[in-house]
């Protein structure tokens, strides 16, 4: 009775503590793009039509946007916590592994944070393990229905999520064994067939939605990346080839993948509290004794080819932010992980699961253990500085002003304000770096009531994009530099985050204005107490952006010989700086 209640016990702790710590805010990477287009629109390829439904459909859970999104995702993260024992189950596996290998993934750093706020890899994760739960050697599951089921289930993924390829080796196998049990005349295997690819083509039609969004959302109205509404846009962004089909990333970096495998592992090894090991473990002694099924080794050739196959070709180097890009991508091995640990559990400590109180005390441990070590991160993670810095560049920013700035964090925030909240429609933000392509200037200029100046062979002109900017008379700043150089291109002065640029030199306050303007613009802004802690996150790099008039105004007033302002500025920008913390 006591084992059979530790995998129900799992999933409803883990419900417990999604809600709880559900993101209430707008936070860095994609969450504000997705919060953007829950209520209508495209995202950036391959658009997640799927994902975008879900949230459009469960909005109702919160009236605010951000944790109405985040419940949704917490919804999928305790399904997926369900369908590691659900997977296990039908792989073979004990109770009692099945419910401490759903809490060691549950209660994980990784899967706790991207099931707690609005981002692809929840939803990612449930397909995939529903596929593996399919393929299960023994499922009852048989002939059309089980190929059926497993269209559907691809179709779906791929409508949310590209990796769920990486998961063929296991549901290739599932499509044999469909065909190989189909029962009757040999015509029944084109049924089969028919069933399968009937499937995928229902699982794929929420790129339907996205379709009608990109023709019928207008810029006021809602986000939309690219043009999906034309058969080549649509193309173009369900391969990705924007930012490169098997990249993270348009960038020029070449990939490094021993730095990738070797973050893989440890953030396997310690996000699983050593599970990697046990399954090592199991595995030779499964060789050893040669009880190494087939279907075993397609799952494990799964996990292969999403972890480190996978992670070796990324352009993005695993450090700084890059590191919390990168991650993401992790959850689908851990997750196929968790299932392959939960069998080697079984193969290598069997007799000790099957006593109630040992398995009852090492299931409660695991999910102690993994609260201690998990939550600051959530927490830490779901911080409010994104939301407040979009809220607070907004307060400082007068009627119609422009922004420029780069960062997925930064256009993200405004996305969110703009599209979610629907907070100060006159002002218009812009990516400099997406004027690179042919669809976000046509976006852009539809805000602005003008053509904006476009990319020429390959390159943006910032001084002649800042000079049209500023002769529309429009207020016009910077939330960081747009390109190299540009503080030594542009008049300018800080004010508040954000930088204002000026068209002349009599627009530049003096040091004893500035003082006094920053000084009444800090009066009204809402900044954490306790800054960010770790350097390799978005609010971390957001927060360094208070201090920069401080920084400047201390220089300046040391040049002119006022020691004490400058004393008392260098004072102020060291309280708004950000901990040096690794």
């Amino acid at each position: 009775m006591v084992t059979r209640a530790l995998g129900p016990l799992v999933v409803f702790a883990s419900g417990v503590a999604y809600v709880m710590t559900a993101a209430q805010n707008v936070v860095g990477g994609d969450n504000g793009e997705m919060l953007a287009v829950a209520s209508g629109g495209v995202s950036h390829p391959p658009g997640y039509p799927f994902y975008a439904l879900w949230l459009r459909a469960l909005r109702f859970l919160s009236s605010n946007p951000a944790h109405a999104a985040a419940l949704a995702t917490a919804v999928l993260g305790v399904l997926s916590v369900w369908l590691v024992q659900r997977a296990a189950r039908a792989w073979g596996v004990s109770l009692a592994a099945a419910a401490i290998s759903s809490a060691i993934f549950g209660f994980s750093s990784l899967a706790w944070q991207l099931a707690t706020h609005a981002e692809v890899f929840a939803l990612n994760v449930v397909l995939a393990l529903a596929i593996v739960t399919f393929a299960a050697p023994d499922s009852p599951h048989r002939g059309p229905r089980l190929a059926l089921a497993l269209g559907l289930l691809a179709g779906l993924g791929l409508a949310n999520h590209h990796s769920i390829v990486l998961v063929a080796p296991i549901g290739i196998c599932a499509v044999i064994r469909a065909v190989r049990t189909t029962e009757g005349p040999r015509v029944r295997v084109l049924v089969t067939l028919a069933a399968l690819f009937g499937g995928l083509a229902v699982g794929m039609t929420p790129y339907l939605y996205a379709v009608h969004e990109a023709r019928t959302v207008t810029a006021q109205a809602g986000w939309v990346w690219g043009d999906a509404g034309s058969w080549h846009g649509f193309v173009e962004m369900f391969l990705r080839r924007e930012f490169g089909t098997t990249q993270l990333g348009n960038a020029a970096n070449k990939s490094a993948p021993l730095e990738q495998l070797t973050a893989l592992g440890r953030h396997l090894f310690v996000d699983l509290l050593g599970l990697p090991l046990v399954a090592l473990a199991a595995a030779a002694l499964a060789i050893a004794r040669r009880r190494l099924r087939l279907s075993m080794f397609l799952l494990a050739a799964s996990f292969v080819l999403a972890g480190p196959v996978f992670v070796a070709i990324f352009n993005l180097p695993p450090r700084g932010v890059g590191a919390r890009i990168v991650e993401r991508f992790h959850l689908l091995p851990e997750a196929l992980l968790a299932v392959l640990g939960a069998l080697s559990l079984d193969a290598v400590a069997k007799s000790l699961l099957a006593r109630p109180a040992f398995a009852a005390s090492l299931t409660a441990g695991v999910v102690a253990v993994d609260v201690v070590i998990a939550l600051p991160e959530v927490n830490e993670h779901h911080r409010p500085t994104v939301q407040l810095y979009v809220e607070n560049a907004l307060k400082i920013a007068p009627p119609n002003a422009i922004i420029l700035g780069n960062g997925d964090a930064r256009m993200g925030g405004f996305l969110y304000a703009r599209y979610a909240l629907r907070l100060r429609p006159d002002v218009v933000f812009i990516n400099p770096r997406l004027l690179l392509g042919d669809w976000y200037p046509k976006r852009v200029s539809a805000l602005l009531g003008f053509e904006i100046v476009r990319a020429e062979n390959g390159s943006l002109d910032a001084t002649k994009l800042t000079r049209q900017l500023l002769a529309t008379g429009r207020p016009l700043f910077f939330t960081d530099w747009i390109a190299p150089g540009a503080e030594k291109r542009f008049l300018s002065f800080p004010l508040g985050n954000l930088i204002r640029v000026v068209a002349t030199p009599e627009e530049l306050p003096p040091p004893d204005v500035l003082l006094d303007l920053n000084q009444h613009a800090f009066a009204d802004l809402r900044i954490e107490t306790d800054p960010p802690r770790r350097k390799d996150t978005w609010a971390w790099q957001l927060e360094r952006d208070y201090e920069r008039p401080w920084r400047v105004l201390a220089g300046v007033f040391r040049g002119m010989g006022k020691t004490e302002l400058a004393e008392a500025c260098e004072k102020r920008a060291l309280e708004l700086s950000p901990p040096p913390l690794p």
